[in-house]
């Protein structure tokens, strides 16, 4: 089973969300609520070739939709809860463990 890619973009300011799925065939992520409109709102990860940071590239295309309430932000993990083991093994990947007690 595929894992289905999502992104969002936050606005900071109202606490509001767009949600973008990954179209594979076009390798865009693409507004899930602007393409219901017909409108085609995208955005592309790209990688800085000088430092190797991901970065997100929006088109130009400005939404007709109107964004969600963002309800991650209650569920937002503060970092003395959580650790990234890492590994450089390909058949045992890095994981995200989460503390759900202070115990």
């Amino acid at each position: 089973m595929a894992v289905q890619k999502v992104l969002w973009l936050f606005l900071i300011q109202n606490a509001m969300i767009y949600e973008y799925f990954y179209s594979a065939s076009r390798e865009i992520f693409v507004c899930s609520n602007c393409i219901k409109k017909n409108h085609h709102v995208t955005a592309k990860i790209h990688v800085d070739e000088k430092n190797g940071e991901k970065f997100v590239e929006l088109s130009e295309n400005e939404h007709i939709c109107e964004p969600k309430k963002d309800e991650f932000a209650a569920r937002i993990i503060n970092h003395s809860n959580f650790m990234i083991v890492d590994r450089d093994d390909k058949t045992n990947p890095a994981k995200a463990i989460v503390f759900t007690s202070k115990e």
